[in-house]
């Protein structure tokens, strides 16, 4: 067994791909080698073989799977580390279910759950799940994922038809922009199409995932006469995004509120939204919910059906003027640079820090910001991170510690 086990986490190390994982994942053999918690395991066990280079006066750990890591680094150097909770921490409650075996999963919540109350403090995304988060009796942190100030200043540009030109079709078309990475609910909206005027489409822009889902709901709208005003685009590079979408009419947020990491969630995209002007359709979600009516910039459903959906989109069409004036300055108010003084207030006067993360940063916005504002106030950092990608990224302050994906 022992023998079996080292040759299948040398040909995972070897040639790990997507496709290689993903036959892995829908394989009931591969609990019997605990590949999620051995994923997690390794990356640590790097973090301990190289601690001297990744050593920092605070480590961050960006999301919940680098907590081992930044406990073990935090051990060897008796120095605190920050749990960045950018999800849910229980994948219980993720919004793509896991196809783990019982016991690996039970064992990493648990070691999770270890982890986080040894954490001294914890940063989080929204006030939702911040409020979720202070179960753990710790101080805990809202940084939002705002955008950076030269990001917002896109948003001024004229709006262009580039989105039109992207799914050929003609400028006179009203695009109705879904923006983001999308598992369910597809189906409801799809039928909405039904309920709209003839010169509305949908655009659906980002990873619908897995990619047999995505399949599937191109299915569903040929089988519903539909396909040809539902338009789908890989993700685009962020530099060019707010200029792309400045000419779609509104802003979908596609999440499932039965889900507990949806419910407290606040995405990124919202802001985006606001970047670009488009008012927002959104399920009651609480935080999304709260900036909405506050600033009377879109619409909550109540209920998430095709009838629901087309009324609510008609009738930001029919008042769009009045919600995109009032999105006006939306995007100075919710920048990255009125987050700043909390994060430093969290470093504390720290002079290095290491964030680690199992995601691939190089691309990561979150992290961007984040070691750009503290490498920008004199803070050395270092990101310790998995990516197939090279660096793109460069400060003088900001120092990539690049491991391949195993």
């Amino acid at each position: 067994m022992i023998k079996l086990q080292k040759r299948f986490q040398n040909f995972i190390r070897k040639r790990y791909t997507k496709k290689v994982v993903s036959r892995l994942l829908n394989n009931h053999k591969s609990h019997l080698y605990n590949f999620h918690l051995d994923r997690i395991l390794t990356f640590a066990r790097y973090a301990y073989d190289n601690s001297k280079l990744l050593s920092s006066e605070l480590y961050i750990s960006h999301g919940v799977r680098a907590l081992s890591a930044a406990y073990t680094l935090s051990t060897i150097t008796n120095k605190n580390y920050i749990y960045d909770a950018i999800e849910v921490p229980s994948f219980k409650h993720r919004n793509t279910s896991v196809k783990w075996h019982p016991t690996v999963l039970d064992t990493i919540e648990l070691l999770n759950d270890f982890y986080i109350k040894n954490t001294s403090e914890i940063m989080t995304v929204s006030e939702s799940l911040g409020n979720y988060l202070r179960s753990y009796k710790l101080p805990v942190h809202v940084i939002p994922n705002y955008r950076l100030n030269n990001q917002v200043e896109l948003s001024l540009a004229c709006h262009n038809d580039c989105l039109h030109r992207l799914v050929r079709v003609n400028s006179c078309k009203k695009l109705v922009l879904i923006l983001s990475t999308i598992t369910s609910h597809v189906e409801s909206l799809i039928l909405s199409i039904n309920h709209l005027p003839k010169d509305v489409d949908l655009v659906f822009l980002g990873e619908i995932r897995p990619e047999a889902y995505k399949q599937s709901m191109q299915k569903f709208a040929k089988d519903n006469k539909v396909y040809n005003r539902c338009h789908w685009i890989k993700p685009i590079p962020y530099h060019n995004l707010i200029k792309t979408i400045a000419c779609a009419k509104l802003g979908i947020i596609l999440l499932d509120p039965e889900r507990l990491n949806s419910y407290l969630s606040l995405p990124n995209r919202i802001f985006d939204y606001f970047a670009a002007t488009l008012p927002i359709i959104s399920p009651d979600i609480p935080d999304i919910r709260n900036l909405l009516f506050k600033h009377k910039c879109g619409l909550i459903l109540k209920d998430i059906n095709p009838l629901s959906w087309s009324q609510a989109i008609n009738k930001v069409l029919l008042d769009l003027n009045f919600y995109k004036l009032n999105m006006t300055n939306l995007n100075q108010l919710y920048s990255w640079t009125s987050c700043e003084s909390n994060l430093l207030k969290i470093i504390n006067g720290r002079e290095s820090v290491t964030i680690l993360s199992m995601n691939d940063l190089v691309n990561n916005q979150r992290a961007r910001r984040i070691a750009g504002t503290l490498a920008n106030n004199g803070v050395f950092v270092k990101i310790f991170c998995l990516s197939n990608h090279e660096q793109k990224y460069f400060h003088p302050n900001i120092q990539y510690h690049i491991l391949k994906k195993f």
